[in-house]
């Protein structure tokens, strides 16, 4: 490889990274805007909660707690709470949601292949029928005819035989 051709290589691969490092980047941008744009929301959301006298008790106590009875800090303890707990109630629907939605694909998966099958049954069970049966309309049925043939030997015999035992015996 001569030196142009190995340093035009090189650059057309760095160049090719950094686009790609630059690709990661603007996806952690995006994530981390959205993220705070979240918490925007959620904070609004405490702090009309907070406007209305809306209050967990459970979530002021731990708040309270960990401020150490400072009011003032407990309220801001109390807000940080709140949010992470509005963001895992988040979560939580959203695990709940996408258990529901594998449940319902589940079903449906299931309820195809039982479609599926019973269709495969259905061509199969056609298959015997075009095969054997309206073959057997079509075609004359040979046995069928040795068993009637079979059948009209042993009568005549039958026959013959008491008549000649009936004309034995006025003899």
């Amino acid at each position: 490889m001569s030196f142009l051709s190995r340093k035009l290589y090189l650059h057309k691969h760095e160049r090719f990274a950094s686009i790609q490092a630059m690709k990661i980047f603007d996806r952690f941008n995006t994530a981390t805007a959205t993220s705070r744009l979240s918490d925007e929301v959620l904070y609004a959301a405490v702090s009309e909660e907070i406007e209305k006298g809306i209050k967990r008790e459970g979530l002021w106590m731990k708040a309270f707690a960990q401020a150490k009875g400072d009011e003032t800090q407990a309220k801001v303890c109390y807000v940080e709470l709140r949010v992470q707990s509005l963001k895992d109630e988040a979560k939580l629907a959203r695990a709940i949601a996408d258990q529901e939605q594998e449940e319902v694909m589940a079903k449906t998966s299931e309820a195809a292949k039982a479609k599926k099958l019973h269709r495969n049954k259905g061509q199969a069970d056609k298959a015997y029928y075009e095969k054997y049966v309206t073959k057997s309309a079509e075609e004359p049925n040979t046995s069928m005819y040795l068993a009637y043939f079979l059948w009209g030997s042993f009568t005549l015999t039958c026959v013959i035989a008491l008549v000649v035992i009936l004309v034995d015996a006025s003899y």
